[in-house]
C-alpha cells in the first residue's frame, strides 16, 4: 500500500500527501536560503541630513518570525518523512524480504536522507 499508489484509494491519498510534503519541504528549503537585499536608511553622523541608503544581503530565514516558521515547517516535514519511512519498513515484508527492501537503491537513499535529517547533517 505504501509503495503503489494505484493499489487502493487510501494509498493514493497517502502518496498525494507525501508528494505535497516533499513539495512543501523543497519550497521551505528555497525560501530559507533565498538571498534578498535588505535596504535601509543608515545614519552617517549626528546631523539629520547625514544619511545614506545602504543595502546588504541576508537570508529570509534570518528574520525573527519567518525563521521560527521555517524551522517548525522543516521539523514537521522531517517527522512526516521519518514516520513514512518507518511505516514502509514495517510493511515491506508483505512484498519482499526486509534485506532486499533495505538494499533497494531508492530505499538506500531514503534511509541515508532520513538518518541525515534526524541527526542534523543537512547541507
Amino acid at each position: 500500500m505504501m509503495d503503489d499508489p494505484n493499489s487502493s484509494r487510501p494509498a493514493k491519498y497517502i502518496s498525494m500527501f507525501i508528494m505535497l510534503i516533499i513539495a512543501l519541504s523543497v519550497v521551505n528549503f528555497i525560501v530559507g536560503t533565498e538571498v534578498t537585499p535588505r535596504c535601509a536608511w543608515v545614519s552617517l553622523g549626528s546631523a539629520p541630513d547625514e544619511v545614506a541608503y545602504e543595502c546588504g544581503e541576508s537570508r529570509l530565514s534570518d528574520s525573527g518570525v519567518s525563521a521560527d516558521v521555517l524551522h517548525t515547517l522543516e521539523t514537521v516535514c522531517i517527522m512526516v518523512f521519518t514516520v513514512e519511512y518507518v511505516l514502509r519498513i514495517l510493511t515491506c515484508t508483505t512484498a519482499m524480504p526486509l534485506g532486499r527492501f533495505l538494499l533497494a537503491p531508492m530505499n538506500v537513499i531514503d534511509s541515508a536522507d532520513t538518518l541525515g535529517l534526524g541527526l542534523g547533517f543537512r547541507v
